[in-house]
């Protein structure tokens, strides 16, 4: 077993001194066995395969990568890539949480982001195969590539836009099928309340308990429990949450 604790905090990317929210890089590999070394980071991490065989071990979870296919890993999920091929080759983009998580991102949007960005244990990385990957979502990765290789003035925007295009296409596959939240009740005063709140502590991006929760819906911590479940899908745990709304992918 492989704690966090025991990979290497890689930080942050310094790109001309200066530490960047995003970094980019293709990675070539005529070494068997481990690719990269046990690591983890506050990115985003999204790995594309052009020329590969190779597994992703992430957080004790393992998926199989291959030419084509599109792999997500969650920020601080300690990973890396073994393969017995003699040759692989892939694309690593890496983002900050924050390109995707402002205060001007609605509550919607973040029962879309938290399910995919947010590290849980019970959560393998998102693996999206070749026969699932998008035009656009290759033309995204193309883009984002140009741009970053080109420093052409202006180019950290350029990316932004395409990362962002990119994720929308990831976000389209995985719930192509699927609501993303089952358990809105616009009618209910109580859901209206725990919502308003939720979006308030979303915007703050803050990690607070249960207690700091129920304190902004103005109610006291056993009312506020009892109530979530119905209105969100699930109770409140007693580990600290980014935000209220995180708790509406624990369905």
């Amino acid at each position: 077993m492989i704690s966090i604790k025991s990979g290497i905090d890689e930080g942050l990317y310094d790109k001309d001194g200066v530490k960047s929210s995003i970094h980019c890089l293709t990675q070539k590999s005529i070494n068997k066995e481990r690719l990269s070394t046990v690591h983890y980071h506050n990115y985003i991490e999204i790995l594309y395969g052009i020329d590969c065989n190779a597994t992703v071990w992430a957080d004790e979870k393992r998926l199989r990568f291959k030419s084509g296919d599109l792999c997500l890993i969650r920020p601080n999920e300690t990973h890396y890539l073994y393969s017995k091929n003699s040759y692989n080759y892939y694309y690593v983009i890496k983002f900050l949480p924050e390109l995707l998580i402002s205060r001007e991102v609605s509550l919607k949007e973040t029962a879309y982001i938290m399910p995919i960005t947010v590290n849980r244990e019970d959560m393998p990385p998102i693996l999206i195969e070749k026969q699932y990957v998008t035009d656009k979502m290759k033309n995204a990765v193309k883009d984002i590539f140009e741009e970053w290789n080109g420093g052409k003035n202006g180019y950290e925007f350029a990316i932004k836009g395409s990362i962002l295009q990119l994720f929308s296409e990831i976000i389209r596959v995985q719930y192509k099928k699927t609501e993303i939240v089952p358990y809105l009740k616009e009618n209910s005063a109580l859901a209206a309340t725990i919502y308003s709140a939720a979006e308030d502590i979303m915007k703050d991006c803050a990690f607070i308990t249960e207690n700091e929760a129920a304190r902004r819906c103005n109610m006291s911590y056993s009312y506020f429990s009892r109530n979530f479940k119905s209105v969100m899908g699930n109770g409140v745990g007693s580990e600290n949450i980014i935000c209220v709304i995180f708790l509406i992918m624990m369905v």
